[in-house]
């Protein structure tokens, strides 16, 4: 009996030291990281530039599992902008959604232009936010007014705009240099209707002493000024009636248009021609802009606007205003500064490391097995 009590106590201690050895294993997985989105990384086409308008920015995302349902831009008192961006600080709001079956985890990454953003996360929706400064670009001309042939007693229209501009000022010049406001042309001429916007100038009824007269246009942003070329205005005489011409007059040509299929372009319009020189359609360029290169402290970066309708592009400089370039260029030499003193501080830990240690003798561990062995040793003596 005593013997028998033995071996069941035995067994009762191998069963507890079996289940003891089991709580040490690695236990698996019990959630599956599928559909699970850990990063997110929002792109802008260009950063926001103080006078440039907001719709020229593309906000997209080059992260999967998930789309964007929101954009806002939001001014310093939390207007959306519509428009221009001003002089102060702006924020981007962006809603990205999980597709079907997908959540995001809860320490997802998100960036915004490179740049670690805050954010809400909701499981299914991430709220985005990141603040800007709007930088200042020089104004650049986009379209210089076109010269205008008309008939006397017609009307002209002049059109010109600038980037990165949020005023601007017509002008009209004698042949003689006489330089004329707007305002001041509308008195010197009150039988002539003067209309004026910031980027069209319509005069009319045109008479022939305005034959030689130029337009050109001034605008001004928060980097600087910058004036369009002259637009001259061509005033041709008006036919009169003839008593001494023959009553019937020869007949002419019926000419019937074909028009193109394809548009027509220049700098500043498109249009669909016939072959005879007409045109229909003729409407200005609806350019979307795209950051190509990003303006540094010593290189000059580019945009390029493209035509929603025909796909005309155009192509501008843009540069920093000199006190932003020095300050980036004070950050840099501040950063590479501040990498260096890192490395340097790398290689003495590295240094300090790489010394040999001798490595103290660790105790010889008993194995499951040997204690058990060991146990019914005792047990049978």
């Amino acid at each position: 009996m005593k013997k028998i009590k033995r071996i069941a106590t035995v067994l009762v201690c191998t069963f507890l030291l079996l289940s003891s050895a089991c709580c040490f294993l690695p236990l698996e997985a019990s959630a599956s990281s599928r559909g699970s989105v850990s990063s997110v990384a929002i792109n802008l086409s260009m950063p926001p530039v103080n006078a440039a308008d907001v719709s020229g920015i593309n906000v997209t995302m080059s992260s999967g599992g998930c789309y964007i349902s929101s954009v806002v831009w939001y001014d310093i008192y939390g207007q959306a902008i519509t428009d221009r961006f001003d002089g102060n600080s702006v924020t981007l709001e962006v809603i990205v959604t999980a597709s079907s079956g997908n959540r995001f985890s809860g320490d997802v990454a998100v960036t915004v232009g490179g740049q670690p953003a805050s954010y809400d996360n909701y499981g299914t929706q991430l709220y985005i936010s990141k603040s800007f400064m709007p930088m200042v670009w020089a104004p650049t001309m986009v379209k210089h007014p076109g010269p205008e042939t008309i008939t006397e007693g017609g009307m002209v229209s002049f059109v010109a705009y600038a980037s990165c501009v949020n005023k601007s000022e017509w002008y009209v010049m004698a042949p003689d240099g006489s330089f004329y406001s707007v305002d001041a042309f509308a008195d010197a001429f009150p039988g002539i209707a003067i209309e004026s916007s910031f980027d069209k100038l319509n005069i009319g009824p045109i008479p022939m002493e305005l034959d030689g007269y130029k337009v050109c246009c001034k605008f001004t942003g928060p980097g600087g000024t910058i004036t369009s070329s002259y637009a001259t205005i061509t005033v041709e005489p008006r036919q009169t009636f003839d008593p001494n011409a023959a009553l019937t007059p020869a007949p002419t040509p019926v000419h019937e248009h074909v028009f193109s299929t394809e548009l027509s372009h220049d700098a500043g319009y498109h249009w669909y021609a016939c072959e005879c020189g007409e045109t229909q359609n003729k409407t200005e360029h609806d350019f979307v802009w795209t950051q190509k290169a990003n303006a540094t402290a010593d290189e000059p970066g580019s945009v390029q606007g493209e035509c929603r309708t025909c796909g005309y592009t155009y192509s501008l400089a843009t540069e920093l205003d000199p006190v932003v370039a020095e300050q980036m260029r004070a950050e840099e030499e501040a950063e590479a500064k501040a990498e260096a003193e890192e490395k340097a501080a790398e290689e003495k830990k590295e240094e300090m490391q790489s010394a040999p240690v001798t490595p103290k003798p660790e105790p010889e561990k008993k194995g499951l097995f040997k204690r058990l062995f060991s146990l019914f040793s005792s047990v049978f003596k």
